[in-house]
């Protein structure tokens, strides 16, 4: 009878324990699986990955920024007081095309978004790998809306030891809260050095250069537009900002000699023919800036900028300056063709000893 007494008493102790540590992990929802944050805490948003989901179901905002890891030092404060809107971030590091509808498909669940800043990378374009949400090793759990498979997020020690208090500490400190979320720019070296690290150049004969042909990418990229482009006539409410960023002259040269120009300007011109008609789009151009894209100690690597270029981009579009209209969007194709010339003609000696053509 003592025996099955101390046993009741044990099972009793675990329940709670269990009961508390389940409620505990709820009431802080550091994943928003199930609710915004109570008693007036500022939502930390530091893992894109883990809180996407949660937070593009169940958080209040009426417009979202749309984007890969180059999208992720916005400070949308900025952007939220010029349009008085309430937005968060959609991000996906490396994500298709795919990848950033089936978000905005999820958000449609319970939201009217009034604008949709989309920072389109041109490399998000050329793949037909769909949805990658769902890659080996990601945790499925968190893009279903049972509570039933959350076991592994409600009994997670790690949650409820670590990630709990950081989530604490960085929201009464404001880090990665309100505008920032996602920014991973402190404590990032943007310089030359820290670029050049990052891209090797050997020497490539013009010649020698294998340019793709446009049956190679064309059908993808012309995919990708058009799913876009049929989730924007669906929503003839929502404002779309369409913004082509600046990368670094070594992205440029490096799709240069691996014969990715052509791939690249067809993107370009492909993305102004599909939004410039659309009545609810515009397109905003930063790939010609040589101003950016020639000061290389604005790179962190190829494709990376630092945070004063989004703020930069962002302030261009809110003064509705470098929109691509019918009257210049050629005058934008030359002037990226033109900066690429004059990378591979002069830029590119200033930092590599090579043979000149």
């Amino acid at each position: 009878m003592e025996s099955n007494k101390a046993l009741k008493i044990l099972i009793t102790f675990i329940c709670i324990g269990l009961f508390f540590v389940t409620f505990i992990i709820w009431f802080f929802d550091v994943f928003y699986q199930y609710h915004s944050p109570f008693m007036g805490i500022d939502p930390v948003f530091n893992d894109h990955d883990n809180q996407m989901p949660g937070s593009v179901r169940n958080l209040e905002y009426d417009s979202v920024l749309v984007g890969t890891s180059t999208a992720e030092n916005y400070n949308m404060d900025v952007f939220d007081a010029y349009t008085g809107c309430n937005s968060i971030k959609i991000i996906k590091a490396s994500g298709t095309t795919p990848d950033m509808l089936y978000y905005l498909k999820m958000s449609d669940e319970k939201h009217n978004l009034k604008y949709v800043y989309w920072n389109l990378d041109l490399f998000a374009l050329d793949n037909d790998e769909g949805i990658r949400l769902f890659d080996e090793g990601a945790d499925k759990y968190l893009q279903t809306k049972s509570v039933l498979d959350d076991m592994p997020y409600l009994f997670n020690k790690d949650i409820l030891m670590e990630r709990i208090p950081a989530y604490i500490v960085m929201s009464y400190k404001g880090i990665n809260t309100c505008g920032n979320a996602y920014d991973w720019s402190k404590g990032k070296e943007f310089s030359t050095s820290m670029l050049m690290s990052n891209y090797s150049r050997e020497y490539i004969a013009k010649e020698d250069i294998v340019e793709l042909t446009e049956d190679e990418y064309a059908s993808m990229i012309d995919n990708n537009l058009q799913d876009i482009a049929v989730y924007v006539t669906e929503h003839p409410d929502t404002e779309f900002i369409f913004v082509l960023p600046a990368y670094s002259l070594f992205w440029w040269d490096g799709m240069y000699v691996n014969g990715y120009m052509g791939m690249r300007m067809y993107s370009v011109q492909r993305i102004f023919d599909t939004f410039m008609p659309m009545d609810n789009a515009k397109v905003y151009c930063f790939c010609q800036e040589e101003d950016i894209v020639f000061n290389t100690n604005n790179y962190m690597d190829v494709i990376h900028y630092s945070p004063e270029i989004n703020d930069y981009m962002m302030n261009a579009v809110i003064n509705n300056e470098n929109e691509v209209t019918y009257d210049n969007y050629e005058l934008y194709i030359q002037r990226i063709s033109e900066m690429v010339d004059k990378i591979e003609s002069e830029e590119i000696y200033k930092y590599y000893d090579l043979p000149r053509p």
